[in-house]
C-alpha cells in the first residue's frame, strides 16, 4: 500500500512538472493553457505573433527580463472572466522583479484583455504602439500600472474597465513627445479605477526633443473612479509642447493632491474640458487655482437630480463609496453620483444597463425607473405612491428624479402618472431614459 502511494505521489509530481513550459528568446505562436505556467528564463521576443489563450501563467525568472513585441509584431493576450491570465514574477512579490510588455512601433491590433499584471516595472509600456488595453488588473509594479509614449501622431489607445493600483509612480502616464517632428497623440481611459497610486492616477505629459512647441498630448478620461492616489488625481504637464485632458461622468475624490491640475502654463485643462464629474476631499483642493471661471467649482444650479451643481454639471458631495477603506468604489443607492452623469460618452448615447442615464464613476447601481416606491416592481402601487406625492404632499421617491421620473424630463409632475398608467394599462413604452 506505501508503496502504491509513493508510485501515485511520484506520478502526481511527474505530471505538475511536464505542465511547465520554459520559454527563452524569439518566440511566435500560441501559449495553451494546458502548457501553463510558461517560465521565463530571458527576455521574450515576439516574432510575427504571439498568441496566449485563457487561464494562461506567465511567470518571470530573476534577471529582469520582459515581452518585448517590435515593429509589425502582434500581441494578443485575452483571457476570459473566469480565466485570466497571469503575468507575474517566478518567485516574490517584490515590485520591479521584471521589465513588464513593452509593445513598440506595433500599430494597434495588440490586445490585452482579462489579464492580471503584477510586480514590474511598468505593468504595459507602449511606444508608438496603439493597444486596447480593457478589463485588465494591473498593480504592484515599481512604476507606471500603464505607460503609454508617442513621437508620432496617434488617437486609438484605449485603456478600458481597468483597476490600476498601487503602483510606485502614475496609474496611468500618457506621454506626445516630439523627437521626429509634430505630434498630435490622444488616448481613451474608460470606466477605469485607478487608484491608490504612489505617484498621480493619471499623468498627462508632453515635451519635445529639439525645443519648440509642436507636440500635443490629450488624455480623453470617461466614468472612470480616481481615489486615493498620494498625488494628483489628474496632473497635466507640459515640457514644452501642450498637455490637455477632457474629463466627464468621473469621481475625482481623497488625492492627496489637486483633484485635476495644470502643472505650467502648457498644460491646458480647462473648465470647459470638466463636465458632469463628482469631486470630493482632494487634500490641495479640487482644482488647481488656474482651472476656474464664473460658476465652476461652485453652487450654480440643480442638475436633473435636484442636486446642487456647478456650471458644467459637476457636483460636490460625498460620492458615498460601498467601502472606501477595502477599495469597494462601487456606489450605495443614496449617492448623489447615481444617474448624475451625461448620456453622450465617446460620440455616442450610451445608457447604464437599467437604462437610466450614466452614473459617475466606473460601476453603475442598478435602479428601476418608475418604480417610485422602491419595491423592486412597477406597478399600481407606484401610481398611487406619485399622486400622494404630487397631490397630498406624499414622501418623495429616493432619489426622486431616478425612479420617480418615468418620462424622464427631469421633474416629477403628473406627466410621469400619465406616463405609467399608459405603460402598465394601455401598452405604453416603459420607462427609459
Amino acid at each position: 500500500m506505501k508503496r502504491l502511494i509513493m508510485i501515485l505521489t511520484l506520478l502526481s509530481l511527474t505530471t505538475d512538472l511536464s505542465a511547465q513550459t520554459y520559454v527563452c528568446g524569439d518566440i511566435t505562436g500560441t501559449w495553451i493553457h494546458e502548457n501553463s505556467p510558461y517560465i521565463m528564463t530571458c527576455d521574450i521576443n515576439v516574432v510575427d505573433s504571439l498568441i496566449v489563450e485563457p487561464g494562461v501563467r506567465v511567470q518571470v525568472g530573476a534577471g529582469g527580463f520582459k515581452i518585448e513585441v517590435g515593429s509589425g509584431d502582434k500581441f494578443i493576450a485575452r483571457g476570459t472572466e473566469a480565466d485570466t491570465i497571469i503575468f507575474e514574477p517566478y518567485l516574490g512579490d517584490n515590485p520591479g522583479s521584471w521589465n513588464g510588455i513593452s509593445l513598440n512601433n506595433t500599430a494597434d491590433d495588440d490586445t490585452l484583455e482579462y489579464c492580471l499584471i503584477r510586480h514590474a516595472t511598468n505593468g504595459v509600456y507602449a511606444y508608438d504602439s496603439e493597444p486596447s488595453i480593457n478589463k485588465c488588473t494591473i498593480y504592484g509594479n515599481s512604476w507606471h500600472g500603464v505607460s503609454l509614449s508617442y513621437h508620432h501622431d496617434a488617437d486609438s489607445a484605449m485603456v478600458s474597465n481597468c483597476s490600476i493600483f498601487d503602483n510606485g509612480s502614475s496609474g496611468v502616464k500618457f506621454q506626445g513627445y516630439n523627437r521626429y517632428g509634430p505630434v498630435s497623440a490622444t488616448c481613451d481611459i474608460y470606466r477605469c479605477t485607478i487608484h491608490d497610486n504612489s505617484g498621480n492616477g493619471v499623468l498627462i505629459f508632453s515635451g519635445t526633443y529639439w525645443g519648440g512647441d509642436d507636440a500635443y498630448a490629450k488624455a480623453r478620461i470617461t466614468n472612470c473612479t480616481i481615489c486615493n492616489n498620494d498625488s494628483t488625481g489628474i496632473r497635466a504637464y507640459a515640457y514644452r509642447g501642450y498637455a490637455d485632458a477632457s474629463i466627464i461622468n468621473s469621481i475625482i475624490a481623497y488625492n492627496d493632491g489637486y483633484g485635476v491640475a495644470n502643472q505650467d502654463v502648457r498644460a491646458y485643462i480647462g473648465t470647459n474640458d470638466i463636465n458632469y464629474c463628482c469631486f470630493w476631499h482632494n487634500t490641495l483642493g479640487d482644482f488647481s487655482p488656474d482651472i476656474s471661471s464664473p460658476g465652476f467649482g461652485e453652487n450654480w444650479g440643480k442638475n436633473c437630480n435636484k442636486d446642487s451643481c456647478d456650471i458644467n454639471y459637476n457636483i460636490y458631495y460625498d460620492p458615498l463609496f460601498v467601502d472606501t477603506a477595502n477599495a469597494d468604489y462601487h456606489l450605495q443607492e443614496i449617492s448623489t453620483s447615481v444617474n448624475a452623469g451625461h448620456p453622450i460618452i465617446l460620440a455616442q448615447k450610451v445608457l447604464d444597463s437599467d437604462s437610466t442615464l450614466p452614473d459617475i464613476g466606473a460601476f453603475y447601481f442598478h435602479v428601476t425607473t418608475g418604480d417610485a416606491n422602491g419595491d423592486g416592481r412597477i406597478s399600481l402601487s407606484d401610481v398611487v405612491y406619485l399622486i400622494n406625492y404630487c397631490f397630498k404632499g406624499g414622501p418623495a421617491p429616493v432619489p426622486i428624479e431616478t425612479i420617480g421620473d418615468p418620462n424622464c424630463d427631469c421633474k416629477v409632475t403628473i406627466s410621469d402618472i400619465v406616463y405609467l398608467i399608459n405603460y402598465l394599462f394601455k401598452y405604453g413604452s416603459p420607462p427609459s431614459c
